[in-house]
């Protein structure tokens, strides 16, 4: 599900993404937060906050990664659910 303005600023602050150069723009089910890195790579990674680190790399960038999220959905391989967010279609 994704986050409002508001929320990237207080999520950033309460789990020190600032200091990572991690700026979150979704969170999963599980709180897990989808993150854009800022820098040189501008790359979608997974954040777990129980962790406190990155778990996943998607070696996309946020353009590449709103993309591959439009062609599968276009092809049926995720669809919305309310309440769930985007979900996987087995």
């Amino acid at each position: 599900m994704g986050v409002t303005v508001s929320e990237i600023a207080s999520i950033g602050a309460e789990h020190g993404l600032k200091e990572l150069n991690l700026i979150p723009f979704a969170k999963d089910i599980d709180s897990s937060l989808l993150c854009v890195t800022i820098g040189d790579a501008e790359k979608v990674v997974t954040w777990d906050p129980d962790m406190k680190q990155v778990v996943e790399d998607s070696k996309m960038i946020f353009g590449q990664y709103l993309e591959s999220l439009r062609d599968r959905l276009l092809t049926k391989k995720i669809v919305y659910e309310d309440e769930l967010g985007l979900v996987e279609v087995q």
